[in-house]
C-alpha cells in the first residue's frame, strides 16, 4: 500500500530582501497569454548516504541554497498582483517547500498513477493557482530506500520549459556547491521590453481541468532513425527531425483514433531565444515560446506530409519573424498571429506538442548525483503532449493525454505499435 506522509511545510523566502525599484516585475505578452498552471517535473536519484544526521544535512542545504536561488530569481518568490495579468509583485511572499516521507521503494512510484502520490497534496484536487498562492511549489519525498525524488511545481505563467529547467539547474549548482558563490547563470529579464505587457490581455485558453487518459510512450534511437527515413520529404528528400519525426507519427495515430468530423491542427512551443538577432540566452527569464500552428488540408493525411507541414511552419520562426513582434509596434503583428491561433483552435481539434528534448533536465545535480529519471507527471488537457529526452540522450519518452476512448483506440494503432512501446 502506497503512503506518503507530509512531515514538514513551511515558506522559503529569498536569502537577501528583493530592492525595492525590483519589487514590480512587467509580465511580457507571452506570459500573458499563458495559464497560471503549474507545471510538475518530478527528479528521481540514486541511494543516499542513509542516517538521519545525513538527512537533516541534506534536507538543510536544500533549503538553504533554495533561498539563496530565490535571490536571483526574485520574481518567483513573488505573486500575481491583481487581475489584470500584466505584473508580478515581488514582496519576497516566498514559495512552499514541502518535505514527505514515503514508505516503500523508489521503483514503485515509476508509473503513472503511483507518481500522482508524490505530488503536493493540492495538485491531486486542483493545479490551478489563484492570485494569492506561490509561484513555486516544492515536495521531497525521502523514501526508506535512501533515495530521494524532488516534485518541483513552477507557475506557467512565469516560466516555460527552458526558464523552469534554467531555474531547477541554478538551484542544484547552488545546493551542489554549498555556498552562496555558485557558479551558476544569472538571470535576465529583459522580455518585457522586448515584448511589452498589452492591458487586457489575458490567457486565451480554458482552465477548466477534463478527464483525461495520460500514458508514456517509449522511443529508442534505432526505431526513431527508421522513422525518419520513412517520413523523409520525397520531393527533396530531406529527413524531419527526432521531434519533428515523433510528433507526426503520434499526431497521425490520434486523428486516426479521434471519431471528431473536423479537421485536425498541431501546435508546436517554438523556443524564441535561439531564433531573436542577437540570439536571447537560456537564462532569459519568462515565457518566450510561440505556438505555431500546423494544418493539413485534408482529414487523413500521411505521416511523412505531417512532419513536413510542422518542419514549414517551425522554420517561419525566424529572425526576422522575431523582430517583427518586437516593441510596442510588435504588437498589431503579434495581435495578426494570435488571432490566425485562436481561430484555429476554434476551428479545429487542435494537438498541442511541447518539446523538452534538449534541455538539460538531466544535469541537475543537487550534490546527489544526476536524476535517474525525470518525468512531468500529469496532463491536466486532452491533446497535450510532451517530448522528453531518455537519461541516455538516444531515445524519447512521451507523455500524451487523449479522451478515454480515443486512447484506447490509440493504442492500438499499428503503425504506432510498430514504433513504440508503451508505459503507464
Amino acid at each position: 500500500m502506497i503512503k506518503v506522509e507530509v512531515t514538514s511545510t513551511e515558506i522559503i523566502k529569498p536569502s537577501t530582501p528583493t530592492p525595492d525599484h525590483l519589487r514590480t516585475y512587467k509580465l511580457s505578452r507571452y506570459d500573458q497569454t499563458y495559464s497560471l498552471v503549474y507545471v510538475p517535473i518530478i527528479l528521481f536519484y540514486g541511494p543516499t548516504d542513509g542516517g538521519n544526521d545525513n538527512y537533516l544535512e541534506r534536507s538543510g542545504q536544500l533549503k538553504k541554497s533554495l533561498s539563496e536561488t530565490l535571490t536571483s530569481y526574485y520574481p518567483v518568490a513573488g505573486r500575481i498582483k491583481d487581475d489584470k495579468n500584466m505584473s508580478i509583485e515581488c514582496t519576497d511572499e516566498g514559495v512552499t517547500y514541502i518535505e514527505a516521507r514515503v514508505q516503500g521503494n523508489i521503483s514503485d512510484f515509476m508509473n503513472r498513477n503511483a507518481l500522482q502520490h508524490l505530488l503536493p497534496h493540492d495538485l491531486h484536487s486542483k493545479n490551478i493557482l489563484k492570485d494569492s498562492e506561490p509561484l513555486l511549489i516544492v515536495q521531497v519525498n525521502s523514501f526508506d530506500c535512501n533515495r530521494i525524488a524532488i516534485c518541483i511545481c513552477m507557475s506557467h505563467k512565469i516560466a516555460d520549459a527552458t526558464t523552469f529547467v534554467t531555474f531547477i539547474n541554478s538551484w542544484a549548482s547552488a545546493s551542489r556547491e554549498s555556498t552562496a558563490e555558485s557558479t551558476a547563470v544569472q538571470p535576465t529579464f529583459d522580455l518585457s521590453s522586448l515584448y511589452p505587457p498589452v492591458n487586457g490581455l489575458n490567457f486565451m485558453g480554458s482552465n477548466d481541468q477534463q478527464i483525461v487518459s495520460t500514458k508514456r510512450l517509449v522511443f529508442d534511437a534505432s526505431k526513431i532513425a527508421v522513422l525518419r527515413t520513412k517520413y523523409k520529404d520525397p520531393s527533396n528528400g530531406e529527413y524531419p527531425t527526432w521531434v519533428q519525426a515523433v510528433s507526426a507519427l503520434i499526431w497521425k495515430a490520434a486523428i486516426a483514433a479521434s471519431s471528431s468530423p473536423r479537421q485536425s491542427i498541431s501546435t508546436h512551443a517554438v523556443n524564441m531565444r535561439g531564433r531573436t538577432e542577437p540570439p536571447l540566452p537560456p537564462q532569459s527569464f519568462g515565457d518566450l515560446s510561440i505556438l505555431v500552428v500546423s494544418q493539413p488540408t485534408r482529414k487523413t493525411s500521411e505521416g511523412e506530409e505531417l512532419a513536413g507541414l510542422m518542419k514549414d511552419s517551425i522554420s517561419k520562426i525566424n529572425c526576422e519573424y522575431t523582430k517583427a513582434m518586437q516593441g510596442e509596434e510588435g504588437y498589431s503583428k503579434f495581435q495578426e498571429s494570435m488571432a490566425v491561433s485562436f481561430a484555429g483552435f476554434m476551428e479545429n481539434d487542435a494537438y498541442f506538442f511541447s518539446s523538452w528534448c534538449k534541455i538539460p533536465l538531466y544535469e541537475a545535480d543537487f550534490g546527489l548525483g544526476k536524476p535517474v529519471w525525470a518525468s512531468v507527471v500529469m496532463l491536466p488537457y486532452k491533446n497535450i503532449i510532451v517530448l522528453m529526452d531518455n537519461k541516455a540522450g538516444d531515445g524519447i519518452e512521451a507523455w500524451i493525454g487523449l479522451d478515454k476512448e480515443e486512447m484506447t483506440l490509440f493504442e492500438r494503432n499499428q503503425e504506432l505499435l510498430d514504433f513504440v512501446s508503451f508505459s503507464d
